[in-house]
């Protein structure tokens, strides 16, 4: 049952920015209105670029090189953002907004492990590594502190879920037609050959995209569906379904279960996502156009279809090896040999970049001096390499974040689109923090500015909220 909650709660940042005194931060009404319009576009073209091209390809393209290290382009976008953001950073840290302070405290315990891996021998290369992408930590810092409304938040949404839709279309045609792709020339695919399967009616040719990482198809695919439900046109509901019959291919043309999993409990769930009955039978209703896709997909692919065949046997062989396969025992022995270095400093843990003394997948078990430098879990990631001071602060800025969005939604009087950015909001978080089980997002670029992205939703302004 909904409960009455005092209004404050809709603009955190909103209500209190008001009791700074202007010349704390010397900007004319029209400065303000520029770097506003500066910001929402920086984040924008941020989130669109972080979606469509992955931090690992764009590492090829440097805008500038400064010895071995390299910036490119999302480097240079986050940069931007960060400046454009800077007096709404200063002014959300005046105001004490309390996920702000959560945040800047995880970057500062970051700052500190960065330090001890740079101090420790063999690490400093993968220190750096892992600096630059926690560094992404200031876009959060931007999404939450700019005062951006719900409708701004959709906007960036819409980003997302079209950079992705386009990363997933250009992979299509890659392995398809081999056109063109960013940093890669067939090695995208690989193909299972000579396999010899047990299961009647399967060929042996099979293949696998390796390009987005795990959150990119998963989130794009939860934001479509939403878009799906809340589009007010024909045409635009037709888009949104395409591009979801994109991700959805993407998806299965990964062979990542722990994906498939989680991106089918996220389309079954987007009907919560709904503020009107109406919108939760549309939400149902885009839940059977994902299940019937899927099935549309298998049936081909079972028939030898080229365009979907090769993607679903492989899928199909994945799966039928689930009890023998050894990827999730390996991420367990990567934290049980990893968790022993943090007791030397539990509260810093080992800084980043350090040695785990563990072969790793390419390493001969017998290594006598085995050298791994990852980590999949990115709870284990941050244990490890952050010690108990990063991993609380981790834990304290999303729990912040969910009990101030879970409070908002209890609001009897909430508008309609803050309540729906919040859910949103809500749910990425979530999402974020189940994939964070298998997979480091707190240490992919991209991970991280859609963590920013649903942190931001869960405080975004109420002011001049036009539904």
């Amino acid at each position: 049952m909904k409960t009455h909650v005092r209004t404050p709660a809709l603009g955190v940042l909103g209500d209190r920015s008001s009791v700074i005194d202007s010349r704390l931060i010397p900007l004319t009404t029209r400065s303000c209105a520029v770097l506003r319009q500066w910001r929402r576009w920086s984040l924008a073209v941020t989130v669109l670029v972080a979606a469509m091209v992955p931090w690992y390809t764009l590492r090829e393209f440097p805008i500038l090189t400064i010895g071995s290290a390299k910036v490119n382009p999302l480097d240079a976008l986050v940069a931007c953002t960060a400046l454009f953001a800077l007096p709404c950073v200063v002014r959300g840290l005046l105001t004490r907004l309390p996920l702000a302070f959560w945040i800047g405290g995880f970057m500062v315990s970051v700052a500190v492990s960065f330090m001890i891996g740079l101090s420790t021998a063999d690490s400093t290369f993968f220190a750096l590594r892992e600096a630059r992408a926690l560094a992404f930590f200031a876009v959060a810092l931007a999404f939450v502190t700019g005062d951006f409304e719900a409708d701004d938040f959709r906007w960036f949404a819409r980003a997302y879920a079209i950079g992705a839709t386009i990363a997933a279309v250009a992979v299509f045609a890659h392995v398809h037609w081999r056109t063109p792709l960013p940093g890669y020339g067939n090695i995208i695919l690989y193909q299972i050959a000579n396999i010899a399967l047990s299961q009647p009616g399967l060929a042996r040719g099979m293949m696998s995209v390796q390009y987005l990482v795990w959150a990119v198809p998963v989130v794009s695919l939860m934001l479509i569906l939403i878009e799906m439900v809340r589009a007010k046109s024909y045409l635009e509901r037709i888009s949104w379904a395409l591009a979801c019959i994109v991700i959805v291919w993407y998806i299965l043309a990964t062979a990542e279960r722990f994906l498939q999993v989680v991106a089918l409990v996220v389309a079954v769930g987007v009907p919560l996502l709904s503020f009107r009955a109406r919108e939760r039978m549309r939400g149902f209703a885009a839940v059977a156009v994902v299940l019937t896709i899927v099935g549309l997909l298998a049936v081909a692919g079972l028939q030898h279809a080229s365009w979907v065949g090769p993607w679903v046997r492989y899928t199909v062989l994945r799966w039928s090896g689930t009890l023998s396969d050894e990827s999730l025992t390996y991420r367990v022995r990567e934290l049980t040999a990893g968790l022993p270095l943090m007791a030397r400093d539990p509260l810093f843990g080992q800084g980043l970049g350090g040695v785990i003394p563990i072969p790793g997948p390419g390493q001969p078990v017998t290594s006598s001096n085995p050298q791994w430098h990852y980590i999949s879990s990115g709870y284990g990631f941050l244990l490890l390499r952050t010690g108990m001071l990063g991993f609380g602060l981790f834990v304290g800025t999303v729990v912040t974040a969910l009990r101030l969005g879970w409070r908002r939604l209890r609001v009897v009087d909430i508008p309609q689109s803050l309540w729906s950015t919040t859910a949103v909001g809500v749910a990425g978080v979530t999402v974020l923090l189940v994939l964070n089980l298998l997979d480091p997002v707190v240490d992919v670029p991209e991970d991280v500015i859609a963590l920013g992205m649903f942190l931001g939703m869960t405080v975004a302004s109420s002011r001049d909220c036009r539904k």
